[in-house]
């Protein structure tokens, strides 16, 4: 069988893209909100049938291998590497080379994860690091799950293991593993005598590292964690730590619990509680929201916020906030993390994550903390500082909700706190130009570049419902290529007449006659998705009468768009005073427009008849 064929057959396309969004079965297929575009209404459809997928909203659509080119952007070969893997399918040389830049740096980062660990398991340079481990509670199979290591505090020790395996000193050091000495020529390990924590990417391949230095060798000099640098594989604003073993768990419990380091996601995972990730102290980015937003839209903070600042942990709920996800904070015994509370009894953690408390709850407790609000600069202060959180909240209703609760704390009308909210939007959106609001313009651009017209919108209509559901005509005779706007629909038009004079037209057969057409063969599934969405709930008379109308339509945009093109014609020979010319598009005219009559008086009586009930 066809590596891509094959492929195909062994991974279900609904389960695949249901790891990246929502979906609900509706009749035969799936419908979810489309990850290509700001989609607020699903207009996103996965067939399980046909292993297809197609947006309605920005008319993108393909298989499981455009649908991870596109949402990952990668190229076809990356995207049949890493689904032949999941799928067990074993490529041949001719399938992916060899030589590919991508795949020779997660193989130098495997197998250094690999080497990282034996050290952490078996080398005597490693007890230290073993006993730390042991002491922050860490089992073997946690160890193992998270491939946890150990660099040995010796210049090159990892450089040797890999120039052994024959990799070569710039492959290593795009893998960002080494970093070159002072002398030409001379490179040293980048991670010595530090735990090692692998960073996966989604697909559990190791993309980077972190590396945490051991307690007794803390000193000012030194940072605690030094991470892989950004790499052609690795982009530290496109991961979060542990994502790839939590993201199950995630999509169960449709929540995540978003904690600042790797012993924190760590620890909780071990201790049962499994919906979690590491965003390593650093602010969300727009493209790590955009994966939470693939699994939940609900976050459980356990992290520090101060109100009264802006740490990365502010910036990281103000782009939530903004990318409409739903923020509860979990709260913690003061001055422990995760982490040490699991340590000291994994229930305090467990009961701490049953019971968060709004975001914005927590924020107006802590912002009212202590304050007595008696002059009004310290009103004002309060004021201006919640109205700045409320200003990030995408949601009209809940921005409404905080407003009211804000005018009764503070005793200040609700009027004038909504001018003075109006005023902080507009010197936010003026200080610096949205990203969101930027991808919106680009987005509104390509969709209109990708509209589809009414012509088009009809013609797929009657080729889905004849390839769909041949029974409800007894011939094709009535289908006009002339009336078909574009090549791709004549083409699949050709293909129908074709194979229904030669042995009738029944889907399984026509699916199999143009297997081997690729582009034809997605016009297709995409025709009958289309049909799927709108008629299969219909009968057959129900179906056989809309096919008539759709033809009836198509018909009258036809002879409306030659009507307006003699129009045209005609108006050009009255200038040049060419009578014969005249005489002959007027014929034409009188022809077109009786046709045109006759045509929407059919549709008139097809529109009044409706089929037996």
């Amino acid at each position: 069988m066809d590596p891509i064929e094959e492929i195909k057959s062994k991974i279900d396309i609904v389960d695949f893209i249901s790891e990246y969004i929502k979906l609900k079965q509706v009749g035969k297929n799936y419908q979810g909100l489309c990850p290509f575009h700001k989609d607020t209404h699903p207009s996103f459809y996965v067939s399980p049938e046909r292993q297809f997928w197609h947006c309605f909203g920005c008319n993108e659509s393909g298989d499981i291998f455009t649908f991870l080119e596109k949402i990952e952007g990668i190229e076809f070969k990356e995207a049949l590497r890493i689904l032949a893997k999941r799928a067990g399918v074993k490529l041949q040389a001719k399938d992916v080379k060899q030589s590919d830049s991508r795949l020779k740096l997660i193989r130098i980062c495997q197998i250094s994860a690999l080497f990282y660990h034996q050290v952490l398991l078996k080398s005597p340079l490693a007890k230290k690091a073993r006993d730390y481990l042991k002491k922050r509670g860490l089992k073997p199979e946690t160890l193992k799950i998270f491939q946890i290591g150990f660099a040995p505090d010796k210049w090159d020790s990892l450089l040797k293991f890999l120039k052994k395996r024959g990799y070569s000193l710039a492959d290593v050091e795009m893998a960002g593993l080494i970093i070159p000495g002072k002398k030409s020529g001379q490179y040293y390990d980048r991670f010595r005598n530090r735990i090692i924590f692998p960073i996966f990417n989604l697909y559990g391949e190791v993309v980077g590292f972190t590396g945490r230095i051991l307690p007794d060798a803390e000193d000012e000099s030194k940072a605690k964690y030094i991470n892989t640098p950004q790499t052609l594989i690795y982009n530290k604003s496109q991961v979060l730590y542990g994502l790839a073993q939590a993201k199950q768990y995630i999509r169960d419990a449709d929540k995540v619990i978003l904690v600042e380091g790797n012993m924190d996601m760590i620890s909780s995972f071990q201790a049962g509680i499994r919906n979690v990730v590491c965003l390593s102290g650093t602010a969300l980015t727009q493209e790590q929201v955009g994966l939470i937003k693939r699994y939940t839209s609900n976050v459980l903070l356990a992290l520090d916020v101060d109100p009264a600042g802006f740490s990365a942990t502010n910036r990281s709920v103000e782009l939530m906030l903004a990318n409409d996800l739903n923020i509860k904070v979990i709260q913690l015994p003061k001055g422990k993390d995760p982490d040490e509370c699991i340590r000291q009894n994994p229930l305090l953690w467990e009961k701490a994550v049953s019971k968060p408390i709004l975001f914005m709850d927590y924020y107006f407790n802590q912002v009212f903390k202590g304050k007595k609000l008696n002059s009004l600069e310290e009103k004002k202060q309060v004021g201006e500082q919640v109205l700045l959180v409320v200003s990030k909240i995408k949601n009209s209703f809940e921005r409404d909700l905080w407003i009211q609760k804000l005018s009764l704390k503070l005793k200040v009308s609700e009027d004038s706190l909504r001018q003075r909210l109006s005023q902080i939007s507009s010197a936010e959106k003026n200080k610096t130009s949205s990203p969101f609001e930027q991808e919106d313009v680009e987005q509104t651009q390509e969709n209109k570049e990708r509209s589809v017209s009414i012509e088009e919108e009809i013609a797929r209509r009657i080729l889905g419902l004849l390839i769909k559901y041949p029974k409800i005509t007894e011939s094709v005779d009535f289908l006009n290529l002339d009336f078909l706007p574009g090549h791709d629909l004549k083409d699949v038009a050709r293909l129908i007449k074709k194979y229904w004079k030669k042995k009738g037209l029944s889907l399984s057969y026509f699916n199999k006659a143009i297997k081997k057409e690729k582009r034809l063969l997605d016009i297709c599934n995409l025709l009958v998705l289309i049909v799927e969405k709108e008629y299969e709930n219909l009968t057959s008379e129900e179906r056989s009468r809309e096919l008539k109308i759709l033809v009836a339509n198509l018909k009258d945009l036809y002879l409306r768009s030659k009507i307006d093109e003699k129009n045209a014609q005609l108006k050009e020979a009255e200038e040049k005073k060419d009578k014969e010319k005249i005489k002959d598009l007027t014929e034409e005219l009188l022809f077109l427009t009786k046709k045109r009559n006759e045509n929407r008086k059919w549709l008139r009586e097809l529109k009044i008849k409706k089929p037996a009930s």
